[in-house]
């Protein structure tokens, strides 16, 4: 299977959420969760006009300060990733807001430097209405030995024969996630899905000063720390 970009953006591009929504109201759902928070951070919104590779580059360096992303794609769909690597929490909380269904990819490269059938393990997870509530949920991991995990019932779609293979390994690859994200119109390995011609995105950055230990990463940084290279 070939990566987004051929992963050299992971793990920018890792893992990121779906949501069927028009930007601008998911934009606001977000500016009303943050407003909402204990502790509010000043923010900045910054309109991004362009494609998708050059979004990825606005959104680094990794970690701080923090960036949360929301894009325009294909098919109806918004997408949303962060610059904190695995967070999808602001996303899950526009969902909520919205109640409307979100759907989480994830497809790593590598875990630590292991990898099996092409990648080192991902994600397939839909919610619908209530983040709290998965209604599907499948995920290869390595916890010092490949594990399958699996929830809520199969869809139509699913090559369930697959989750009786004997090694944990064979039950999920990425050939079968991206086969069931495109069943929901998402085609999370081709980067024509993102941000066609007159798509918008938002840069939404929290202000604040860095906690202590808290110094930005790059791209190059975090690969290795990944163990991407």
């Amino acid at each position: 299977m070939r990566f987004l970009f051929d992963g050299k953006y992971a793990p920018l591009t890792d893992t990121m959420s779906f949501l069927k929504t028009p930007i601008d109201k998911a934009i606001k759902a977000y500016e009303q969760w943050s407003a909402d928070q204990v502790n509010p951070f000043v923010k900045r919104k910054t309109e991004f006009l362009g494609n998708f590779e050059h979004l990825l580059m606005e959104s680094l360096p990794f970690t701080y300060p923090r960036r949360d992303i929301f894009f325009e794609a294909k098919n109806d769909w918004i997408g949303h990733y962060t610059n904190l690597n695995t967070t999808t929490y602001a996303a899950d909380n526009v969902a909520r807001r919205l109640n409307t269904t979100i759907i989480r990819a994830s497809a790593w490269p590598s875990d630590c430097g292991r990898s099996v059938n092409g990648w080192g393990g991902g994600v397939f997870s839909l919610c619908e209405g209530n983040v709290y509530e998965l209604t599907r949920h499948l995920m290869l991991s390595n916890q010092d030995r490949w594990e399958f995990d699996s929830h809520g019932e199969p869809f139509p779609f699913e090559d369930v024969e697959k989750y009786k293979e004997k090694f944990a390994r064979n039950r999920f690859t990425p050939e079968m996630l991206d086969k069931y994200l495109k069943e929901f119109g998402i085609d999370f390995f081709n980067e024509s899905f993102f941000m066609p011609q007159g798509s918008k995105a938002y840069i939404m950055e929290y202000i604040r000063p860095p906690f202590e230990n808290e110094k930005p990463m790059s791209l190059e940084e975090m690969r290795k720390r990944c163990m991407y290279e």
